[in-house]
């Protein structure tokens, strides 16, 4: 049910040409969460059936969890994992375009104009979006950075705690 939800799946409601088409983008929705639902709870059922080719040590394998899909993959030829890699991207891509663009617009619009700057031009108010578009990507890459770099896992941590939540 999250992804009904995320902003790049609310993102693409914005520009319908009629209404006509609003039946038809939330079938498709529809049809594309449950594609990806249904996959991955394909992926964690089948997950177990390659957690036999790792160390298992008392049911959690050597290198925790995350060392599943990687075994998964190293069995698909090396076509197969550029389409997944390129995959992965596009959707890091498209979730972090959303997700920008939703935020540097709702916080110029709903927070700096009206609140902080009474009278603010739309010139103004574009390039406050640009810059705050720059400091969200930064922001992003350095957090990226940081995890990398140490054993810090914050993000998964968040990610964990929101869908939660959801």
């Amino acid at each position: 049910l999250g992804t009904w939800g995320l902003p790049q799946m609310v993102q693409k409601f914005y520009a319908i040409k009629s209404e006509k088409s609003i039946d038809k983008g939330a079938i498709i929705s529809t049809i594309f969460a449950l594609i990806v639902a249904g996959g991955c709870y394909f992926l964690g059922g089948f997950g177990h059936l390659f957690a036999d080719n790792l160390n298992v040590v008392n049911g959690i394998p050597q290198g925790g969890f995350d060392t599943i899909i990687p075994e998964m993959m190293t069995h698909l030829p090396d076509v197969i994992i550029a389409i997944v890699v390129v995959l992965v991207l596009s959707a890091s891509m498209s979730t972090l375009s959303s997700l920008v663009l939703a935020s540097s617009s709702t916080l110029t619009l709903d927070f700096i104009k009206g609140n902080i700057v009474k009278k603010m031009s739309e010139k103004t108010q574009i390039l406050i979006m640009r810059v705050l578009i720059v400091v969200f990507i930064a922001i992003s890459a350095v957090i990226a950075i940081v995890q990398y770099k140490s054993s810090v896992t914050f993000i998964a941590d968040l990610m964990g705690i929101s869908w939660g939540a959801l």
